[in-house]
């Protein structure tokens, strides 16, 4: 059996969906090439700036992400084969447990203490409130699909 090549649209929508969840994939690889937190590197201290200020341009831009790609998914819906549609669950499934493993770990005492004294500027709490908006706009963009998906079948 033959694997369908992926559709524009899909790829369209999968691209803004990883722009979307950059962010914490680059404080997760920070947290390892910083010795989670012990040093300053340019990458963190970019990832710091985005979560400390929610008002920036950064943050503006990615806050329309998701809807973006939610309205392009559901006006291409119908274009989209099964294994699109799977991988899209698959793939929100993995980046909500992802934001809830890194959520977790923004919560560690020993955390808390090495942001406190190497950032003053930073509170851990901007990073666990990040969190749980990507879990959020994650789920509402995987019950959307769902629902996509049921209407479709």
């Amino acid at each position: 059996m033959a694997i369908a090549k992926p559709t524009q649209d899909f790829m369209v929508a999968l691209s803004i969906l990883v722009a979307f969840c950059m962010p914490l994939y680059l404080l997760l690889i920070s947290i390892a090439t910083t010795d989670g937190f012990k040093s300053m590197g340019s990458l963190l201290q970019w990832t710091v700036s985005f979560l400390a200020n929610q008002d920036s341009a950064l943050a503006q831009f990615h806050k329309i992400l998701l809807p973006l790609v939610t309205g392009i998914s559901a006006w291409k819906h119908k274009d989209a084969t099964s294994g699109q549609s799977v991988s899209l669950l698959i793939f929100c499934t993995l980046n909500i447990m992802l934001a809830i493993v890194a959520d977790v770990f923004f919560r560690d005492r020993m955390v808390i203490d090495a942001i406190t004294a190497n950032y003053p500027n930073y509170s851990a709490a901007s990073a666990t409130a990040y969190f749980t908006r990507i879990q959020e706009t994650l789920m509402m963009y995987l019950m959307l699909l769902m629902g996509l998906k049921a209407a479709k079948s």
